[in-house]
C-alpha cells in the first residue's frame, strides 16, 4: 500500500476526524433559536427607541406652545380672564404650532386664589402617542389685577 492511499483510508476511518467535520442538528438549531432571540430582542430595542424619540418630540412641541400661550396670557387684562372654574379650549397660533394644533387638545382653567385680586391659571395640553396612550402637561401661572406675576407671587 501506497503513503497516499494510507492516508486517504485513515481520514475516512477514523470516527473522531468525522465528528470534528461539521455542526451536529442540534447545534445548529441552538445556534439557530439564538440567533432568532437575538434578532428580536434588536427590533424590539429599535421600537422602544422610536417610541422614546416620539415622545420626546412631543413634550418638546408641547413646552413650545404652552410657553407660547403663557407668553400670550403676558399681554390679558384683568377682565380678559374666564370666570372661576370655566374651562376654555383653545387652538394654538403661530407658524409652529398650528401646524400641530390638530394632535394636541389644549385648554386653560383658572381659579381665583383671592377674589377680585388674584388668579390662578392652568394651562393644559393632552395628546395621544402612536401606542394610542394619552398623555398630559400643564403650566400654572398667576395674575393679579396688575398682570402675570412672572410665575410667582410678588406683593405690590
Amino acid at each position: 500500500m501506497s503513503l497516499a492511499n494510507n492516508l486517504t483510508s485513515r481520514k475516512l476511518t477514523n470516527p473522531q476526524r468525522r465528528k470534528k467535520g461539521g455542526f451536529t442538528a442540534v447545534e445548529v438549531l441552538i445556534g439557530a433559536v439564538l440567533m432568532t432571540v437575538l434578532i428580536t430582542s434588536m427590533l424590539h430595542l429599535i421600537k422602544q427607541g422610536n417610541y422614546l424619540i416620539e415622545l420626546a418630540r412631543d413634550n418638546t412641541r408641547v413646552t413650545q406652545i404652552l410657553q407660547s400661550e403663557i407668553e400670550d396670557m403676558r399681554t390679558y387684562r384683568w377682565t380678559d380672564l374666564k370666570a372661576e372654574g370655566q374651562l376654555e379650549l383653545f387652538v394654538p397660533e403661530g407658524n409652529l404650532a398650528a401646524s400641530f394644533a390638530s394632535d394636541y387638545y389644549c385648554y386653560t382653567w383658572n381659579w381665583d386664589l383671592v377674589p377680585g385680586e388674584k388668579k390662578e391659571v392652568y394651562v393644559y395640553i393632552s395628546w395621544r402617542d402612536s401606542m394610542k396612550r394619552w398623555h398630559y402637561t400643564y403650566y400654572v401661572t398667576r395674575f393679579t389685577k396688575d398682570g402675570l406675576n412672572d410665575y410667582y407671587y410678588r406683593a405690590v
